[in-house]
C-alpha cells in the first residue's frame, strides 16, 4: 500500500517523511528543496507495511511549460492509494495555498483518491488557526517536535485497512517465485498447494489489485 505526500512548496513534506520513516531526506526552509521523488518504507502499528513518497512542491500560477514536467514528476502520486496533503498551518497564506493544491488535484484528476489533510507546523502556528480549518479527514502535527505523529500513523493505518479487500490469486509453477514479491507488498493470509501451482489468499488495495491483476482468480 502506498501514500504520496503532496502540498504547497515549503509546507514541510520532506521533514514529515523523515519523521515518519526515519529517512534522511534533504529538508530545508526553501522553495523546491525537493525536486526528485523519494520513496521510503513506513511501519504502521495497526496496519500493513506501506511506502511513502515525497514529491515536488506545488506553486501558484504554475507556468504552462512546466505543467507537463510536473505531471511526469508526480506520477508517483497518481499511482498512490492515498494522498497526504501537507499544509503549512503557520502560513498567513494557508487558505490560498490549499486552494492552489486543490486546483491541481482537479487538474491531475485525483479527486477520486482518498486524501488525508495534514496540518503541519502546529508548534509555531497561532492556536486560533486550527479553528479555521474545514478539511476532513485532518490531523494537526509538528514534523519538528513529533507532536501528533502517533495519531497520524493510526489514521494512515485505518485508511489503508478500510481500502483493503480479500482476494484470491493463482500462481502456476513457473510463476511461484513471484510469491516472494507478493509477500513484500501485501498481507498474505494463507497459501494452498494446487495441482500445478499455488493458490494464495491476500489482502490488497485497489492499486495492488491492478498491479497483480494477471494472477487474480476471477
Amino acid at each position: 500500500p502506498s501514500f504520496a505526500l503532496i502540498g504547497y512548496t515549503n509546507s514541510g513534506k520532506s521533514s514529515l517523511l523523515n519523521r515518519l520513516t526515519g529517512a534522511q531526506v534533504l529538508a530545508k526552509n526553501m522553495v523546491f528543496a525537493t525536486l526528485d521523488p523519494t520513496t521510503r518504507k513506513v511501519f504502521l502499528d495497526e496496519g500493513p507495511p506501506a511506502v511513502v513518497t515525497d514529491t515536488v512542491g506545488f506553486i501558484r500560477k504554475l507556468p504552462t511549460q512546466l505543467i507537463e514536467a510536473f505531471k511526469a514528476t508526480l506520477e508517483e502520486s497518481a499511482e498512490a492509494d492515498i494522498l497526504l496533503h501537507v499544509i503549512d498551518l503557520s502560513s498567513p497564506n494557508m487558505e490560498r495555498q490549499i486552494e492552489v493544491v486543490d486546483g491541481l488535484i482537479k487538474e491531475f484528476k485525483w479527486e477520486d483518491k482518498k486524501i488525508i489533510h495534514i496540518f503541519n507546523k502546529s508548534d509555531i502556528a497561532p492556536i486560533d488557526r486550527q479553528f479555521r480549518v474545514k478539511h476532513f479527514p485532518r490531523i494537526f502535527v509538528s514534523a519538528l517536535t513529533g507532536d501528533g505523529f502517533e495519531q497520524l500513523k493510526k489514521l494512515m493505518a485505518d485508511s489503508i485497512n478500510e481500502m483493503q479487500t480479500q482476494v484470491e490469486l493463482y500462481f502456476d509453477r513457473t510463476n511461484e517465485y513471484r510469491l516472494y514479491d507478493l509477500g513484500r507488498e501485501a498481507k498474505i493470509i494463507r497459501k494452498e498447494a494446487a495441482t500445478e501451482g499455488t493458490i494464495c489468499i491476500a489482502m490488497m488495495t485497489p492499486t495492488l489489485m491492478n498491479k497483480w491483476k494477471d494472477f487474480l482468480v476471477k
